[in-house]
């Protein structure tokens, strides 16, 4: 089973890959999570530590929605704050404990070489690792910063993110 942030039901059993686009979320039984296109933008894989193939994948594009943002025209996806807390609620609707949540997360490049005061990349990564603190979901690994894109393919049976850069490298985490 898998969802995402533009469906609220869960499609048949896949195991062919789930792919996360910019500002959404899935979860998944079993499935491998894939993003692409992460500059500025943070991913943020979430599963169950241990034996569980539950798992899910957020691509958010800013690190807070406010309350002038947050409502019915707009999806919570394409933050850090407001999609990981829907992240975590449908891992926990699909079986996830949340007390054995961990967490990875890439992305978070600084991608136009502008010198502004507090650039997204880092806003994102910094809202990604408050939110999981408050969450109560450890970061185990990251791969974030720098000037560069990068994909990510989480595979939840193993627990391991690929993080592959725009010139080729290939991070495990």
């Amino acid at each position: 089973m898998w969802t995402n942030s533009s469906s609220s039901d869960p499609a048949e059993h896949t195991t062919e890959p789930v792919r996360v686009g910019v500002g959404d979320l899935a979860v998944t039984d079993g499935a491998t999570l894939t993003s692409s296109g992460l500059g500025s933008c943070v991913g943020i894989a979430v599963y169950v530590d241990g034996a569980s193939s539950v798992a899910g994948l957020l691509h958010a594009m800013l690190p807070a929605a406010d309350e002038a943002t947050q409502g019915r025209f707009d999806v919570p996806a394409k933050y850090v704050d407001a999609g990981l807390e829907a992240l975590v609620t449908r891992l926990e609707d699909a079986g996830a404990d949340r007390s054995r949540l961990v967490a990875k997360v890439g992305g978070g490049s600084e991608m136009l070489g502008v010198a502004v005061t507090e650039p997204v990349g880092r806003r994102n990564v910094d809202a990604a690792r408050d939110c999981l603190s408050r969450l109560g979901v450890p970061v185990r690994a990251e791969d974030v910063g720098g000037d560069y894109g990068r994909s990510l393919e989480f595979d939840p049976s193993t627990g391991t993110l690929r993080v592959t850069s725009a010139d080729g490298d290939t991070v495990r985490l």
